[in-house]
């Protein structure tokens, strides 16, 4: 009984057993999935070496001054240099033009080198404010990447209409009534306008008050003797050049008056020119 109790468990146990396949002892798990982790990826070695560092490297300087020099003309003054060699050339630019292009090659004795540039160049010399940046080229050494070009800086500088000059004056009194005979040497082509500007001291006069029109149409009002007076006119544009001749009249006698002559172009006054003359008594 025992034996046959057996035989019947021993053939249940044979009947339930599961057989797997044969596995090498070396292969990995899951390899055959898809995206194996990363035990299942073959080594990739080192990594590259970095890329060597560029060797193109950009210039360097300083715009120290520059200035302004009336007829169309920029003076500029500083220093460049490049690691890669030189002499570098200069460049200043306006409204996307250049205007000078030349070597820093003269002394420079704050560098102790040959790196220096003062000259004067061309610039744009209508009326107004323009703008110009000065910039050093990149002297390459023909290696990848190129070094870009180094601004040095960008600045402003305002050109005035020419000033009059040869201003005469001379003066004469009828009655109680003074004028001013002016003239001046007309310089601009295309001005729009001459101001003129009368100034003078009030003087003692009856009651030590002198009396002055406001210029708007209102009765005269007096003003204490020793103060500062001052009378504008306008005068108008003359084509071209030439001599411009211009009356100051109802002016005071006996009194000094000091002349300013500006151009105006463009809102913009020229450096004056200047006199002084007494009227008689």
């Amino acid at each position: 009984m025992r034996r046959t109790r057996a035989f019947v468990v021993g053939l249940l146990a044979a009947a339930t057993a599961v057989v797997l396949p044969a596995v090498p002892a070396n292969a990995a798990p899951y390899c055959d999935r898809p995206n194996p982790p990363p035990i299942c990826n073959e080594d990739p070695g080192d990594p590259p070496p970095p890329p060597p560092p560029p060797s193109d490297k950009s210039p360097v300087g300083a715009l120290e001054s520059y200035q302004y020099l009336g007829g169309a003309q920029l003076r500029v003054s500083g220093w460049a240099s490049d690691a890669n060699g030189g002499p570098v050339r200069v460049r200043v630019r306006a409204y996307n033009y250049d205007y000078g292009l030349f070597y820093a090659d003269q002394y420079h004795a704050g560098r102790g080198g040959w790196v220096g540039f003062s000259t004067t160049v061309p610039i744009p010399g209508t009326y107004g404010t323009h703008e110009f940046c000065a910039y050093v080229e990149n002297y390459r050494d023909w290696t990848t990447p190129v070094a870009p070009d180094r601004l040095l800086g960008c600045h402003t500088y305002k050109v005035e209409p020419p000033a009059p000059t040869g201003l005469t004056l001379s003066a004469s009194t009828h009655y109680t009534d003074s004028t001013i005979r002016m003239s001046w040497l007309d310089n601009s082509w295309n001005e729009q306008r001459y101001h003129v500007s009368v100034n003078w001291i009030s003087r003692g006069h009856d009651k030590s008050c002198w009396e002055v029109w406001d210029g708007e149409g209102l009765p005269p009002r007096c003003m204490p003797s020793g103060t500062a007076m001052r009378k504008d006119y306008t005068v108008t544009a003359n084509p071209g050049t030439g001599r411009i001749y211009f009356d100051a009249t109802g002016l005071a006698p006996n009194t000094f008056f000091n002349i300013i002559v500006n151009t105006v172009q463009d809102g913009r006054f020229s450096p004056a020119a200047t006199g002084g003359v007494k009227t008689p008594e």
